[in-house]
């Protein structure tokens, strides 16, 4: 059976959209396995970094931060908001680049 131009042309785009959607879940499966790992990294350097390890709690008021013993709390903090910062960052400039990438090859059809 022989194909028009624009069945071919559809069967194409169609084709296109299926590998794109395949590499989208790759993506979305690598991203949720590095967020497991992080997570788990995180809970480690806060019992790490605590005096009193995952299961001990200390106090519940927010002037706990002012003792000496707050130092790896902040620290584990602000490396979870740099990293998410970071992350944040490379998928928005990924997909913005993969966004025009799709609109170059839709625009030359």
């Amino acid at each position: 059976m022989r194909l028009t131009n624009d069945e071919a042309l559809r069967e194409v785009l169609k084709r296109g959209r299926a590998i794109r959607n395949r590499k989208d879940r790759r993506s979305i499966q690598l991203l949720s396995c590095v967020t497991g790992v992080l997570a788990v990294v995180l809970i480690c350097v806060i019992a790490a970094l605590s005096s009193g390890g995952i299961g001990s709690v200390g106090t519940a008021y927010g002037s706990f931060l002012l003792s000496a013993e707050a130092g790896g709390y902040i620290l584990t903090a602000l490396i979870a908001f740099v990293i998410g910062v970071i992350l944040t960052i490379a998928i928005y400039k990924y997909r913005s680049i993969e966004r025009r990438k799709t609109e170059e090859i839709e625009d030359q059809q």
